[in-house]
């Protein structure tokens, strides 16, 4: 299993540690910085998307990065690159394998004040928390493997002209003829 870590640069730090639980738990952490992850010439949005097709779910870490002007009042809210990216991983992954845990207390925006997120600040909480979660994932991913769910137009590309070889092998050339 492969799961994307992202964050500001200011909470980098937080990412490594994150990743090193994920190693712990046999989870392959694949942070934001590694070199592969943006390579060279590509653009950053083609990327992300290309990123979030080659893992199984998504991490981020929120804090207050950026102070900004709400209602009259200063406060600090999350970086808007991660915030952007955590909705495209959401939007990609599905919600149940995109999380976000937060150092403070930042504003989010109200869509995602709702969510249950984890406080990185209870290391010890927050890690029985990203186990269950995974171990919940890796549940699920055990079904579609047992229920044999075509999950895009690939899928169904390969699952039918496998059955169109064997086919062909079984009844011969004829089964294609008659088929077309």
């Amino acid at each position: 299993m492969r799961i994307f870590i992202a964050s500001s640069g200011e909470r980098l730090n937080m990412a490594i540690e994150v990743g090193s639980w994920l190693e712990g738990m046999n989870v392959e952490p694949v942070l934001w910085n590694e070199p592969e992850v943006f390579p060279l010439g590509a653009y950053t949005w083609d990327a992300l998307i290309d990123l979030s097709e080659n893992v199984d779910a998504a991490i981020f870490i929120f804090g207050e990065d950026d102070q900004i002007w709400f209602r009259g009042e200063s406060t600090m809210t999350v970086r808007d690159n991660v915030l952007l990216e955590y909705g495209l991983f959401s939007g990609k992954l599905s919600k149940a394998n995109t999380i976000f845990l937060c150092d403070g207390r930042p504003k989010l925006a109200s869509d995602l004040e709702g969510i249950t997120w984890g406080d990185i600040r209870k290391k010890n909480s927050v890690r029985i928390k990203l186990e269950n979660w995974i171990n919940s994932i890796r549940a699920s991913n055990q079904k579609k493997v047992k229920g044999f769910k075509i999950t895009d137009l690939n899928d169904a590309f390969q699952i039918g002209s496998t059955f169109i070889y064997q086919c062909n092998q079984i009844f011969g050339k004829r089964f294609l003829q008659r088929c077309v």
